[in-house]
């Protein structure tokens, strides 16, 4: 058995880990920009991450700014992961988003960050969490539903 660790690398990015008899799951903020102590706890031994990619494109009217953060932030925790040697799964937004039964986000609207946080309270009712780590946590069950 193993621990996953999975990773929201956005504007407000998450890590949210459960450990090996998925019973106990824990979830915070990253740093800005990441850093290797985020990581602290986490080995190569017993540790999968499952981060979600960064789209290349469809940003619409984001500034370039912005998406550049994005990617370097992206791009660092990727890079720290394979220094500590954590096997790491890349996951898109759409196939975590459909494992866990999200729906689509054209059809919430407005109300699609709050959803998802409802869907991962229902998930994990005993973790305390922001709407803002919700996407961490349905990372999470993501990893644990399709074993990765």
């Amino acid at each position: 058995m193993h621990y996953y660790i999975a990773i929201d690398p956005g504007s407000k990015g998450a890590i949210a880990s459960l450990d090996p008899d998925g019973r106990s799951a824990k979830v915070k903020n990253l740093s800005d920009p990441p850093r290797m102590e985020d990581f602290a706890g986490f080995y190569a031994s017993n540790c999968v991450a499952v981060v979600e990619e960064i789209p290349m494109g469809g940003w619409g009217p984001i500034p370039q700014s912005t998406v550049a953060k994005l990617h370097q932030g992206y791009g660092r925790i990727l890079g720290l992961l394979e220094a500590r040697g954590i096997r790491t799964v890349r996951v898109k937004p759409q196939a975590w988003q459909a494992s866990v039964g999200a729906g689509s986000k054209k059809y919430h609207g407005k109300g699609w960050k709050k959803h998802l946080a409802q869907i991962a309270r229902e998930r994990f009712p005993g973790v305390e969490f922001t709407v803002e780590q919700a996407d961490a946590i349905l990372l999470l069950d993501h990893a644990r539903r399709n074993n990765l």
